[in-house]
């Protein structure tokens, strides 16, 4: 074999061209499975990094009439920790933000309440310190934190040292008593600590948090005895028994169940679609780069149909020959998965550094021995699929035919020429059912884009601020803080307006209960659940929102005013369908905040671009203070160019106050996209390939063709065949093998677009207009591909020709 493998290497050598071609078709398959692979490997094959991870359950609150997953009480909580007999360990937590100081730069730091046994039922331990003690995690407990890998070697560099002293986090002292091991990603991916007493929540009063506010989510580990099935048959009985013993509560919905899922589907349901289609879609790059290269291969091996005839005159045997032309597919396949490495690697970075993916476990996405030995596989793999073809077709050489040298229209020749037919069929098909992916991508991208969002974008800055409670503790305080905020940025030049708001467009919104005043009463946990926004003037005009009726809020809307409420058109049309809103009354949430619809604004996306806005509420930010909340600014030129500026005169407000996630409000909209533009991207460029190797293909196939029939061809021109018949010889041959392999991937189109079903916007998976405009462009590309042969046909000499 290492003589074959030698032998190989010379051949090919002389033959570089043909080598280089072959080898960078096999690159760009192999590197585009591997770098998927890779992906698909770390974050839905490869368990978590925990003990006993398929133990591990998310537990969320669901409701029938809301899509999602939603968090539930601290009392369900306490309830499934008591009663429950399918888990050995239960724990909670919530999404948290803290202020830090005390230190040369405040920063805000991403972080998480969790309770004290939350390592635990992970199975996870601190690499410096201890975890959390249960009477740390209760409301006076003492105030202790674990600090992230990350944040230990970037804010602390590294010192042990740092277990048992004090930072300053909201002006409070919190005591530091461990370091959590790096790539930690829960709760949440890039976490920057945990703090336990789940009771401590800021954005909750002790009131909601009493009347069952749901803020937190849930793990539990399973016990060894018990399944999944049974686990949520008991979740059932639990959440009937706590609709009995918690009537009133917030989170004791009648439509409410406490469901249960594997943790790592939980993690990965975002993503998941997108990495299947992709992992199909470069599975069937992979087989046309295959079916490419083996009809290059064949074509190759028929070139050389008199040295296998002398080597079979001279005793080599069938499975010689066989071997011999293994071995050149092993080098060629070996040479295209080591440069196809290469490109997996930029592939993988290109996935881990997007800022348009949210993708859990992005810190496990490397090249590993996995992936190394994935490539092996898939090269050794993909040189014996293209390479058996034309090893079986010219390993059997008929002797006499060739050494006469009268084997142009020998039965070998034939067979050989049918089987590079169905490989370009085959390449044509596999590249119609891309295209037409990736067809239908674009068009439900486009018809995302053309969604009005409801305000404009352009020319505003977006920043988010938290005010600590033990030095924003009351309303009052909260009130100036912005009032003051948005005069002093207002007076900015080149700052056209400033306000603030709970939750920007497109971003995660808070959801409340809300009775209208004069429809039949409904107890608080059978209301209709809206959204909820409080904001300052002049944040409609601040994003460019547009008033439909009635006027925005202003600074009369204070405190000491009468209640005030601004609906969408979709909350007027479910509440008042045939009425005037104006001078209605609401009442929104457990603090029963009652208001008089003031005015009536056009839709504003909430979550996701694509999803209807439903029904949102806005009261003024002085009659209902929340701690965290977003600044947008709008300017009249280029937002960012005025971060500085923003932040300098903040600070003057409060230097220990820092800002975050300052970004144009232009980014937030492309965010919204960004999963979608991703998937796109990589569609489209994998149809791309698969449609130039289906070109390369039709045109080698027919080139082939025509040099084979180089006699028949001079004859045709003797006997008066005009160069326009030749043409059309050769171009109705091109669009014969083009049509077989429309209706093949048609045909697969019809079965396989159905996957896509979730990656698509108002397009339906069976859209005529982009089945019929993918196959015109496929002839198109068929025509371009079948001309330049047809050129060739039309030169040779009749004389020439007749007499070779």
């Amino acid at each position: 074999m290492i003589q074959e493998l030698r032998y190989a290497l010379r051949v090919l050598a002389k033959d570089f061209g043909f080598a280089t071609v072959a080898v960078l078709t096999l690159a760009f398959g192999i590197g585009a499975n591997t770098a998927i692979f890779t992906v698909v490997n770390a974050v839905l094959l490869r368990p978590l990094p925990y003990n006993q991870p398929d133990r591990l359950v998310s537990l969320y609150l669901g409701y029938s009439n809301i899509p999602g997953h939603g968090s539930f009480s601290l009392i369900r909580l306490d309830q499934l920790r008591s009663q429950s007999r399918s888990f050995s360990n239960v724990a909670g937590f919530c999404s948290e933000t803290f202020n830090l100081t005390g230190v040369d730069q405040p920063e805000q730091l991403r972080a998480a309440r969790v309770s004290h046994d939350f390592l635990q039922t992970l199975g996870v331990q601190p690499i410096l310190g201890r975890s959390f003690l249960p009477e740390e995690d209760r409301e006076g407990g003492r105030p202790v934190v674990l600090l992230s890998y990350g944040l230990w070697q970037r804010r602390f560099a590294g010192k042990p040292g740092i277990v048992g002293s004090a930072i300053t986090l909201d002006a409070t002292s919190y005591t530091v008593i461990g370091v959590l091991p790096p790539g930690l990603d829960q709760p949440s991916p890039r976490l920057d600590l945990l703090a336990t007493n789940l009771a401590g929540f800021s954005r909750f009063t002790r009131d909601q948090i009493a009347n069952g506010g749901g803020y937190i989510n849930g793990i539990a580990r399973l016990r060894p005895e018990s399944t999944l099935p049974a686990a949520q048959s008991e979740m059932d009985v639990l959440s009937r028994r706590y609709l009995q013993q918690n009537v009133g509560k917030i989170d004791a919905a009648p439509n409410g169940r406490l469901g249960l899922e594997p943790l790592q589907e939980t993690l990965v349901s975002g993503i998941k679609p997108a990495l299947l289609v992709l992992s199909a879609a470069v599975g069937a790059l992979l087989l046309i780069a295959c079916a490419n290269v083996a009809s290059l291969l064949l074509a190759r091996a028929t070139g050389r149909r008199k040295e296998f005839a002398v080597r079979a005159a001279l005793g080599a045997r069938r499975r010689d020959l066989m071997r011999q032309l293994l071995a050149e597919s092993f080098v060629l396949a070996l040479a295209g998965g080591a440069l196809g490495i290469l490109i997996a690697f930029a592939g993988i970075r290109l996935v881990a550094t997007s800022r348009f993916l949210d993708v859990p476990r992005v810190q496990e996405i490397q090249l590993d021995w996995q992936t190394l030995a994935f490539t092996l596989v898939a090269s050794i793999l993909t040189g014996v699929v293209f390479g058996l073809i034309p090893a079986f077709q010219v390993s059997k050489p008929d002797l006499n035919s060739i050494l006469r040298e009268s084997g142009r229209g020998a039965a070998g020749s034939v067979n050989r020429q049918r089987v590079r037919t169905l490989l370009v069929i085959g390449q044509v098909g596999v590249s119609m059912l891309l295209l037409i992916a990736a067809s239908l991508l674009i068009r439900s991208f486009i018809e995302l884009q053309r969604v009005d969002p409801g305000f404009d974008p352009r020319n505003v800055l977006t920043m988010r601020v938290s005010l600590p409670a033990a030095k924003y503790g009351t309303n009052s305080q909260k009130t100036i803080f912005f009032r003051q905020a948005a005069e002093k940025l207002e007076a900015i030049p080149g700052v056209r307006s400033a306000s603030a708001v709970l939750a920007l467009p497109l971003e995660s919104h808070v959801m409340a209960p809300v009775q209208v005043v004069g429809a039949p009463p409904l107890p608080f946990n059978q209301r209709p659940v809206i959204y909820w926004q409080s904001i300052t003037p002049d944040y409609f005009q601040t994003i460019g929102a547009r008033l439909v009726r009635g006027r925005f809020f202003t600074d009369r809307d204070n405190e000491t005013a009468a209640g005030a409420a601004i609906v969408n058109e979709s909350f007027a049309r479910r509440f008042w369908p045939a009425e005037n809103p104006l001078g209605k009354r609401v009442r929104v949430a457990r603090v029963e905040l009652e208001g008089e619809v003031v005015g009536v604004v056009a839709d504003v996306k909430t979550s996701r671009i694509e999803s209807d806005s439903g029904g949102e509420l806005y009261t003024p930010y002085a009659q209902r203070p929340w701690p965290a909340m977003s600044i947008a600014v709008r300017t009249s030129g280029d937002p960012m160019a005025m971060a500085s500026v923003v932040r300098k005169e903040t600070a003057t407000l409060d230097p220990e106050l820092p800002l975050t996630s300052i970004r144009p409000m232009e980014d937030i909209v492309a965010d919204s996209y960004g999963q979608r533009r991703w998937t796109l991207w990589l569609l489209c460029m994998f149809a791309a390939i698969a449609i130039s190797l289906a070109a390369i293909g039709i045109y080698g196939l027919l080139a082939y063709s025509v040099e084979q029939r180089r006699q028949e061809m001079g004859i045709r021109r003797a006997l008066g065949a005009t160069p326009r018949d030749l043409i059309s010889l050769v171009l109705r041959e091109g669009l014969t093998l083009t049509t077989a392999g429309i209706l093949v991937g048609l045909a697969g189109s019809f079965a396989l677009t159905r996957a896509l079903g979730t990656l698509l916007f108002h397009v339906s998976p069976f859209d005529p207009a982009i089945f019929a405009a993918t196959a015109l462009l496929f002839v198109a590309v068929a025509l371009i591909a079948s001309y330049l042969p047809a050129r060739r046909a039309i030169r040779i000499d009749p004389l020439i020709a007749i007499r070779e």
